[in-house]
């Protein structure tokens, strides 16, 4: 917590009586209804064009000394929507700029009585307010990110106020990075360079041979819940996949003439087409052939693979409180869906396969997460090196030599 501000943040920038007098129009006491009426007359005083071209013309009009910040968060969204970016990644980068904007109060506080004032809440409750309660930091001019050792006093803040380590502290800052670069690529900014420290991810977790084979055990078919996770446990170990895509499989995706899993639902937004081993080929059909076809016999393309009891879609989560719940049942105290994922890998690169091969299967874009498998299991090497390091399997030649002293 704060007992004291740690810096006072000079905001003083040149400009001249013009664009003092609009950076006092747009003061940043406004209160919510003048900035949502703000908003409805900008709107309405918009021309009926593209929206290509309307955005073009905002980006033109976007002025460092005036434009507040929650505008450039709305055209940053803008632009991650138009990516074609997950709904995750863009509630991502809307949490980054929470935190933005609460460092901004922080910065221009001069006492942790008016940085509470200014956050709309108590002195005792600084750390554990809800970030969508800011809104003094939004209002202010897109020129305070270009103040002096912004980065500096940021990452200070982080580590100090919000008491974070420095796996948050990159989280942040790769989505701070992203929000200064986009200003500084449309001329908004003065450009400058961001640097994020890589930190290497520590040794993952992963289910053992004893846990998977407690949860491996087939329960009673006509039980339909636990049926169903002990399915879903045995698609983990033979795909990889998450959890986000197996609640959204459809019976349809698998191909079983092929021996082929279309996933349409990744991480990346790419869909992918994954080998069906012959062991998970027969666990799906069964179960399909179970709960997942009709009263003739004939599957259910178009309805979702892993259902509720009710045959209604499952969420991700709702998947993932059922699994933890069939995992503390077989007394395995481990209930992390993700934990099957670095299990899946772990066991690939015991097993020799190839990292290319990893690769694909995991949905991973480029090699480089990938490639980090071989540092995250450093510990599972130690057969290996026993048996395999050069300086176990040389035969070095050895002489006695009598040796003399001198008296």
């Amino acid at each position: 917590m704060m007992d004291e501000p740690k810096f006072v943040a000079s905001l003083e920038v040149e400009v001249t009586p013009e664009e003092l007098e609009n950076l006092e129009k747009s003061s940043p006491m406004v209160d919510e209804e003048e900035r949502n009426k703000f908003r409805a007359a900008l709107k309405m005083q918009e021309p009926d064009l593209p929206k290509g071209r309307i955005a073009r013309l905002k980006s033109r009009q976007v002025n460092k000394f005036v434009t507040p910040l929650w505008q450039v968060e709305d055209m940053f969204i803008v632009n991650q929507k138009g990516k074609n970016n997950t709904e995750s990644t863009v509630k991502y980068y809307k949490k980054v700029f929470r935190h933005l904007y609460r460092f901004l109060a922080y910065l221009v506080a001069e006492s942790p009585d008016e940085y509470a004032k200014l956050l709309n809440t108590s002195k005792d409750k600084l750390v554990k307010t809800e970030l969508d309660d800011v809104k003094f930091g939004a209002l202010l001019p897109l020129v305070v990110l270009e103040n002096d050792d912004f980065e500096a006093e940021y990452r200070d803040y982080i580590l100090d106020v919000l008491e974070s380590n420095e796996q948050t502290l990159n989280n942040i800052f790769r989505g701070w990075r992203a929000i200064a670069y986009f200003c500084m690529d449309k001329g908004w900014i003065e450009p400058r360079t961001i640097h994020v420290k890589e930190i290497e991810p520590t040794i993952r977790e992963v289910y053992t041979d004893s846990e998977i084979q407690k949860l491996l055990e087939k329960p009673n078919p006509e039980k339909f819940l636990d049926y169903r996770n002990w399915v879903i446990i045995n698609y983990f170990l033979a795909t990889g996949n998450r959890i986000s895509s197996v609640a959204s499989l459809k019976v349809g995706d698998l191909d079983f003439d092929e021996g082929i899993i279309n996933v349409n639902v990744q991480k990346n937004r790419a869909p992918m087409r994954i080998a069906m081993s012959a062991k998970l080929k027969g666990v799906l059909a069964e179960y399909i052939q179970h709960y997942r076809c009709d009263s003739k016999g004939n599957p259910l393309y178009n309805e979702y693979l892993f259902c509720s009891s009710l045959g209604n879609r499952c969420s991700p989560v709702t998947l993932g409180k059922s699994l933890a719940e069939y995992n503390k049942q077989h007394g395995v105290q481990k209930t992390s869906c993700h934990l099957w994922w670095h299990t899946f890998a772990k066991r690939w690169i015991q097993s020799g396969g190839d990292i290319l091969s990893l690769q694909k299967m995991l949905g991973h874009r480029s090699l480089k997460m990938v490639q980090r498998y071989s540092n995250l299991f450093a510990e599972d090497t130690k057969p290996m090196v026993e048996k395999y390091a050069p300086i176990n399997t040389i035969q070095a030649k050895t002489g006695r030599r009598k040796l003399t002293y001198r008296k």
